[in-house]
């Protein structure tokens, strides 16, 4: 892993809890991935970058509630147009 990266991602989240109406995770097309293992914003802000990067245009990747107890990468397949 690249440091200050876990050696190992947990997905925290699918369609296994709650979530807002309309989320894409009811449609088990979204997941959420644990980011309290990382050691600091800038290796989770690398993450994010390197993860948009290799999915590409297909997914959104978000850091959402960053500082939070909530803090979280959403991954989400994009609507095919």
């Amino acid at each position: 892993p690249v440091t200050g990266q876990p050696e190992d991602l947990v997905i925290t989240s699918a369609n296994d809890s709650q979530h807002k109406a309309g989320s894409k995770h009811y449609e088990n097309l979204a997941v959420d991935v644990r980011a309290k293992s990382f050691v600091d914003l800038m290796t989770k802000t690398a993450f994010v970058t390197a993860l948009k990067r290799e999915l590409g245009e297909a997914f959104t990747v978000l850091h959402e509630n960053v500082g939070t107890d909530n803090e979280h990468f959403h991954v989400q397949t994009k609507k095919a147009k």
